[in-house]
C-alpha cells in the first residue's frame, strides 16, 4: 500500500487528506476544520495567542476572560503533514481554576444573553480535545468539563458536556472507565464509557472529535447521541459511540444568572469565590454550537471521493441548426473540482464548467458527450450524453386528448431546426384559421370539436408533418357561453378575488329568465386594464335564451367592499317586468334602486339612484334575496343585525301601488318574522337556506341557527311554511306559529318556537344558506353539509339531504365520501371555504339533482343525482359525477331557477375565483359566463348500439357508449318476441365506450340483438 500526502492552505488553518492506493477503488478521508453554516451559532478556532479569543458565527459571543491559568497560543492538532494551528490549555491539578468566559471580573464570569439551541431545541455541542491524562489510572473527585452554560451559585442550569474519570462517582456510571457525561439543567441524561480498544481508544497525548447532537424531538427513541472520534486523516465521518432518549427540551436560559465557559464550571464550590476543581486536563480546540443535529459527514470529517450527484442532462437531445444546447452535470466532492468535457472522446477547448453550452449548433456537433472531473485524489468520468443537430424535427408530437364539453383541451409540439419555424395546425386535414403557434388550445369544447388535428412545421429547408392527436369529448353534454357584446375584455371578465362574490350559494336571484330573455347580474372587471372606469361596478348582461350575443349595460352601483363575500348582488323582475336591484352591503344600510322601464325587449337598461330604503326597516341589511310570485308581486327576504344577534325580515313589493310594504305586523307595527336579536345577553340568528315558492306562491323556509360569528356554531335545521304569502306561518305539522318565531320562546310565549326538523348540535361543522328546492309534491329537500361522525370524533364534512318521508318523518341521507379532511380535526372558520354550498334542484321525474364544488379532486364542479322517486323513493341510490374539472377557486353555483322550473334546463354562473390554488391571470379578474347543462337529455340515455363480428363470424361484438350510474342489459332474439338476457353490466367506467363479446362456437338461427338501459341498474 502507498500513501500519498497532500497539504491545502486555509486561512489561519491547514487542511490534510489522505490517499490510500488499494487494489480496487481508492478510499480518500479528510480532516477540515469547521465553517460557519446556516446553523452555526457559535464558532471558536482558538488561533489567537490573545484574547478575545473570536466567535466566527455572525452576531457571536467573543470569549474575552480568561483565568486561573488557562493559557492561548498552544500548538493544536499536527501530523506530519498538517498543523491545526493554536488552541487553548488548560493545564494540570496545580491549575484548578482555569477557565474562559465571555465576560467576567474576579474569579468568576458574568451572565449574558447566550443561543444554545435551535428554536425547536435541536442542537450539536462538539470540540477537539487533547487528553493530557491517563485515562486508566488518573483518579479525582471532580469531572473534567469541556462546555458548559451553568450558573454561579443558584442560577439556572441549562446543561454541562463533560468528561469524567476513573473515580469520579458524582454522575454514576462505572467508575473505573473513563465517561462522557451529558446534564440537561440539573439531571444526567446519560454517562457513557470511552473507548478502551479499536480504532478510538482513549489514550494519553491523543486528540480526538467529542460530539453530542440532539434533534428537537422530545422523547423519541435515539434522539440524543454521543460521537468519540480519533483525529486521523483516513476517517470520512464521526464515529457514533452511543444512542438514548432525551425526554425534554433544555431549560429555558436566564440570563441574569446562566454563564456560559469552556473548559471548567462556572459554579463556585462551597460557596467559594473561585470555579469548581473541575477544569479539563489538556487542550481544547475548534468548539461548535450548531441549531441543528449535525450528521456524521457534517463534522470534521468528509470523503474526498469525487460523488457524481446528477449524471449529464439531458443524457439524449436534438438540436436545431443555429441555436444552442447545453448539457448539465452536477458532483460534489473536496473542492476545486475541475471538469473538462470531450466530445467522442476527445477534450473540447474552453469547455471547463459543470454547464457545457453551444450557443450556435452546427450539423457537425453531432456527437456523445461526456465529463472528465477531478480533484487532487481522484477521477470520475460520466455517463455519455447524445445530441444530434438537425435542420429540421419534430421533438415531441401532439397528444390524444379525452376531455369534457365546456372543457378545454390543449395540444403541444416541439420542433427544432434551422429558424425562423412557421406552424400550422390542422383538423381533420383543414387548416385552422390563427392557429399558427406550438400550441392550439381550444375552448370551451363542443360536439364539433372532437376531430383529429396535426400540425405542420415548416422552415426554409422543406417541411414536417406531425403525428395525428386525436380529440374525444365526452360526458355530459354542456355549453359554456362567456358573456360577451362585441368587446369581451370589457364585458366578459369579472372581479375574481377570493370573496367569489358573483358566485355565492346564497345568491337566490343573480341569473333568471323572464319569457325567452335571460338576465345576468354581476361586479365586472375590465381583462386587463385596472383603470377602466366600470371595474368593480355592477353590470346587467342580457340576451335570448341559447344565444351567445349578449348586450352589456354598466352602472355606476358599487360595492360597499367588493373583498367581502357579503356584499352581492341580487335582483328580482316584478310582474310589470321591471328590474329591483340590491348589492352591496354587509350589516349596513340597504342599497336598492329599480329599473326605469321594463327590462325586457331591446331597450337599453338604466336604473334610478339608489333608495337606501323600502319600508324604513332596512337599516343593517345583510343577504337581500328576492322571489317572484305567481301574481308579479315581489318578496324581499333580508336580515337586519349581524352575525350570531339577528333578526330575519320579509318586505312585499305590489306593482299595483308601486310600493314595498313589511309582511309581518303586530298592532299595526313592522315585526320581523325570525327574530334572534333579543338583548346583549341573547343573541342568535336564522340562517335560511335557499327560500322556495311553489306554483301557487306557497313560501317555505328551513333554516339553521347560529350562536356567535363563527360557523361552527351553527346547529339544527328549522322548518316554517306560509299558504297566505308569509302573514302567518306554520309547521311542518300545519300548526300555527306565534310572531315572531324564536329558538327558545323568548319573548315568553312558547308557541313562536322553531320547529326542529333535523338536530343537528353545534361543532358539527353545519355549514349556512345551503340548498332547497321542492319535490314533485311540494316537500321540501335540503342539501347542506356538516360531519354526521362528529358525535364519534369524526369531524370530516360531508354532502348531506334532508326530507321528509311519507309518514312526514325527516330522514337524511349521506351523499358524498369526502376523505380529504382530517378525520380527528374539527375544520373552522379559516377554511370553511375549500367547499363550496350546494345547490339543489328536482327534475319532472321526481329526481333529485344536488350541484357543488368540492376541493375532492379538481376542484370543479361535482353532480350527484338519484333515480326517479318511482324506482328510488327512499333516495338511497346516488351517482356522482364531475360536472367539469376546471379549478374553480372559491366558487359557488348559483343558477338560473325559472328556466330550470320551465325547461329542466340547469344554466350555472360560471367564474373561478381565487382560491383553492386558483389565481386570476391578470387584473384581479376571470372570464364570466352561463354554463349550460341539458339535463333532460341527459337522463335521456339511450345509447347507439353498434354491431360487429370476430373469430371468423363466430363471435359477436357489440359495443355503445356507458354514463355512471346507468345498468344495460344485453339480449337477443331470434322472433322479436322472446328475448334473452345474455349480459347485465354496470356503467362504471365514466364515458368511455363498453363492450360484450358473445361466442356463439357452433353455427345457430339468426338472433337479433338489443340493448336495454336503466338508471340506477337492473
Amino acid at each position: 500500500m502507498a500513501l500519498m500526502f497532500k497539504i491545502l492552505g486555509w486561512p489561519g488553518r491547514f487542511l490534510i487528506f489522505l490517499a490510500a492506493c488499494l487494489t480496487g477503488a481508492p478510499i480518500h478521508g479528510a480532516i477540515a476544520p469547521y465553517t460557519v453554516d446556516s446553523s452555526t451559532l457559535h464558532l471558536w478556532h482558538f488561533d489567537e495567542s490573545a484574547t478575545p479569543c473570536v466567535d466566527f458565527a455572525p452576531g457571536g459571543t467573543n470569549l474575552t476572560y480568561l483565568i486561573g491559568g488557562a493559557a492561548l497560543g498552544n500548538p493544536s492538532y499536527s501530523s506530519n503533514a498538517v498543523s491545526f494551528s493554536n488552541c487553548i490549555s488548560f493545564g494540570t491539578l496545580a491549575a484548578p481554576n482555569a477557565i474562559i468566559f465571555p465576560i467576567g471580573s474576579g474569579a468568576v464570569g458574568t451572565p449574558i444573553p447566550f443561543t444554545y439551541a435551535g428554536a425547536n431545541g435541536a442542537f450539536t455541542y462538539e470540540a477537539v480535545v487533547h487528553i493530557e491524562f491517563n485515562p486508566t489510572n488518573f483518579v479525582r473527585n471532580n469531572p473534567c468539563q469541556i462546555i458548559n452554560c451553568d450558573a454561579d451559585g443558584s442560577g439556572t442550569r441549562v446543561f454541562q458536556f463533560r468528561l469524567d474519570p476513573v473515580g469520579f462517582a458524582g454522575g454514576g456510571g462505572d467508575i473505573n472507565s473513563v465517561r462522557i457525561e451529558f446534564i440537561n439543567g440539573t439531571t444526567t441524561v446519560a454517562m457513557v464509557p470511552l473507548p478502551a480498544s479499536g480504532p478510538d481508544m482513549i489514550a494519553s497525548n491523543a486528540w480526538y472529535h467529542i460530539a453530542v447532537t440532539y434533534n428537537g424531538i422530545v422523547n423519541t427513541t435515539s434522539n440524543l447521541l454521543f460521537y468519540w472520534t480519533l483525529l486521523d486523516p483516513s476517517r470520512t465521518n464521526a464515529d457514533c459511540i452511543y444512542a438514548t432518549n432525551m425526554v425534554s427540551n433544555l431549560p429555558g436560559i436566564s440570563n441574569s444568572t446562566t454563564i456560559f465557559s469552556v473548559g471548567n464550571s462556572a459554579r463556585n464550590p462551597s460557596g467559594g469565590s473561585g470555579p469548581a476543581v473541575a477544569n479539563f486536563l489538556g487542550k481544547i480546540d475548534e468548539v461548535r454550537i450548531s441549531s441543528v443535529a449535525r450528521a456524521v459527514t457534517e463534522m470534521p470529517f468528509a470523503s474526498s471521493n469525487i460523488l457524481l450527484v446528477s449524471q449529464p442532462f439531458p443524457a439524449n437531445q436534438i438540436a436545431g441548426a443555429g441555436q444552442p444546447f447545453s448539457i448539465s452535470v452536477t458532483a460534489s466532492g473536496q473542492q476545486p473540482l475541475n471538469y473538462r468535457w470531450r466530445k467522442n472522446g476527445s477534450f473540447l477547448s474552453s469547455a471547463t464548467n459543470s454547464l457545457f453550452t453551444n450557443a450556435f449548433a452546427q450539423l457537425a456537433n453531432s456527437g456523445n458527450y461526456d465529463v472528465v472531473i477531478t480533484n487532487q485524489f481522484s477521477s470520475v468520468t460520466s455517463a455519455v450524453a447524445a445530441v444530434v443537430v438537425t435542420n429540421l424535427a419534430i421533438i415531441t408530437q401532439p397528444a390524444g386528448a379525452a376531455a369534457g364539453y365546456a372543457g378545454t383541451a390543449t395540444f403541444n409540439v416541439l420542433a427544432v431546426g434551422a429558424q425562423p419555424l412557421g406552424y400550422q395546425w390542422r383538423k381533420n386535414g383543414t387548416a385552422i384559421s390563427s392557429a399558427t403557434g406550438t400550441t392550439l388550445t381550444l375552448a370551451p369544447l363542443t360536439a364539433g370539436d372532437a376531430a383529429n388535428y396535426d400540425v405542420i412545421v415548416t422552415n426554409s429547408f422543406g417541411s414536417l408533418t406531425s403525428t395525428i392527436a386525436t380529440l374525444t369529448v365526452g360526458g355530459p353534454r354542456l355549453t359554456l357561453t362567456q358573456v360577451n357584446d362585441g368587446n369581451v375584455a370589457a364585458s366578459g371578465y369579472a372581479y375574481a378575488g377570493n370573496s367569489a362574490i358573483n358566485a355565492v350559494a346564497f345568491i337566490c336571484s343573480g341569473l333568471m329568465t323572464v319569457s325567452n330573455q335571460q338576465f345576468f347580474a354581476y361586479y365586472g372587471r375590465h381583462q386587463t386594464d385596472p383603470a377602466y372606469p366600470f371595474n368593480n361596478t355592477i353590470w346587467i348582461a342580457r340576451r335570448t335564451v341559447g344565444s351567445n350575443d349578449w348586450q352589456v349595460f354598466q352602472t355606476t352601483f358599487t360595492a360597499n367592499d367588493i373583498t367581502d363575500g357579503h356584499d352581492v348582488v341580487a335582483f328580482g323582475i316584478d310582474g310589470e317586468n321591471f328590474m329591483h336591484l340590491s348589492w352591496g352591503m354587509h350589516n349596513a344600510v340597504l342599497h336598492y334602486a329599480r329599473s326605469t322601464a321594463p327590462v325586457t325587449g331591446t331597450q337599453p337598461i338604466t336604473f334610478t339612484g339608489d333608495f337606501g330604503t323600502m319600508t324604513g326597516t332596512e337599516s343593517s341589511v345583510t343577504y337581500p334575496q328576492f322571489l317572484t310570485l305567481p301574481n308579479g308581486d315581489l318578496f324581499f327576504l333580508y336580515r337586519v343585525g349581524a352575525s350570531g344577534g339577528g333578526d330575519t325580515w320579509l318586505n312585499r313589493w305590489s306593482p299595483a301601488s308601486q310600493s314595498w310594504a313589511n309582511v309581518n305586523l303586530s298592532g299595526g307595527s313592522p315585526i320581523a318574522s325570525i327574530k334572534g336579536n333579543w338583548s346583549s345577553q341573547i343573541s342568535y340568528n336564522a340562517y335560511p337556506n335557499m327560500p322556495c315558492l311553489d306554483a301557487n306562491g306557497n313560501f317555505y323556509l328551513v333554516w339553521t341557527w347560529r350562536e356567535t360569528p363563527a360557523y361552527e356554531s351553527n346547529h339544527d335545521l328549522n322548518f316554517a311554511k306560509s299558504f297566505d304569502g308569509g302573514v302567518t306561518w306554520q309547521r311542518f305539522n300545519g300548526v300555527p306559529y306565534d310572531l315572531p318565531i324564536s329558538k327558545a320562546g323568548e319573548s315568553g310565549d312558547t308557541n313562536s318556537i322553531a320547529q326542529i326538523i333535523v338536530p343537528i348540535p353545534q361543532n358539527y361543522s353545519l355549514i349556512n344558506q345551503a340548498g332547497m328546492c321542492l319535490d314533485a309534491s311540494n316537500n321540501p329537500v335540503v342539501a347542506t353539509w356538516w360531519a354526521p361522525g362528529s358525535g364519534t370524533n369524526n369531524f370530516r364534512r360531508q354532502y348531506m339531504i334532508a326530507f321528509p318521508d311519507t309518514n312526514g318523518v325527516w330522514q337524511t341521507r349521506q351523499i358524498s365520501n369526502r376523505t380529504n379532511d382530517p378525520p380527528g380535526t374539527m375544520e373552522l372558520d379559516s377554511v370553511v371555504r375549500d367547499l363550496g354550498r350546494p345547490v339543489v334542484v328536482c327534475d319532472k321525474q321526481n329526481r333529485l339533482v344536488v350541484l357543488y364544488r368540492d376541493n375532492v379532486g379538481s376542484n370543479g364542479l361535482t353532480v350527484a343525482y338519484t333515480p326517479p322517486y318511482s324506482v328510488d323513493p327512499q333516495r338511497t341510490n346516488w351517482t356522482t359525477i364531475d360536472l367539469t374539472t376546471d379549478n374553480l377557486g372559491n366558487y359557488e353555483p348559483v343558477i338560473d331557477l325559472a328556466r330550470w322550473q320551465r325547461d329542466n334546463v340547469l344554466d350555472v354562473v360560471y367564474q373561478a375565483s381565487d382560491g383553492e390554488g386558483y389565481t386570476a391571470l391578470t387584473n384581479n379578474a376571470s372570464p364570466i359566463g352561463v354554463l349550460e347543462w341539458d339535463v333532460t337529455a341527459w337522463f335521456n340515455h339511450h345509447p347507439m348500439l353498434q354491431l360487429g363480428l370476430t373469430n371468423s363470424n363466430q363471435g359477436v361484438v357489440l359495443s355503445w357508449n356507458s354514463q355512471p350510474g346507468w345498468g344495460y342489459q344485453v339480449q337477443w332474439s331470434t322472433d322479436l318476441v322472446n328475448w334473452t338476457v345474455v349480459a347485465t353490466l354496470a356503467g362504471l367506467g365514466g364515458y368511455l365506450p363498453m363492450q360484450y363479446v358473445q361466442t356463439n362456437g357452433v353455427a345457430g338461427p339468426q338472433r337479433s340483438w338489443r340493448l336495454q338501459t336503466q338508471q340506477g341498474g337492473f
